[in-house]
């Protein structure tokens, strides 16, 4: 593996984002609405709020997610999870739809088992497969299914 060579792409997104901070302020918003127009109970509010907070853990956090792709293998950091693959033991990048409209991304290693990447990952699919194909990497996109992989 060549250290010093820079990525063909590289993916990122922080956890200190708008959008997570807005969902966190509106969902509690929308509680103290409740709790004083249809007197909604606070064990209650205080209970759907709890969904909250992962949002606004990220956004105090600020965690970086990222995928890099070098020409001679595939590294990325989720959070405290990290991990590389040598383009040499990758049979193929498999993309799965999801229900939300985005990918999960798993692995396949020359044996044919199958390594998933944390789902967190950004990566847009389109981009992602051109960056693939530059790399040499093989791919396999597939369409939503409610089957596992």
């Amino acid at each position: 593996m060549t250290a010093g060579a820079p990525p063909l792409a590289r993916f990122e997104r922080r956890g200190r984002r708008p959008v997570n901070l807005a969902l966190a302020l509106a969902i509690w918003g929308g509680l103290a609405l409740a709790v004083r127009v249809i007197d909604l109970s606070l064990v209650w509010a205080g209970l759907i709020g709890l969904f909250a907070l992962p949002a606004l853990v990220d956004w105090i956090t600020d965690r970086p997610v990222w995928l890099a792709i070098y020409p001679d293998r595939l590294t990325w950091l989720s959070g405290r999870r990290d991990g590389a693959m040598p383009a040499a033991e990758i049979a193929h990048l498999r993309l799965d739809r999801r229900m939300d409209a985005g990918y999960r991304l798993t692995i396949v290693d020359t044996a044919g088992r199958p390594h998933p990447l944390p789902p967190e990952l950004p990566a847009p699919a389109d981009a992602l497969t051109e960056a693939l194909d530059r790399a040499g990497i093989a791919h396999e996109r597939h369409p939503f299914s409610l089957r596992p992989g």
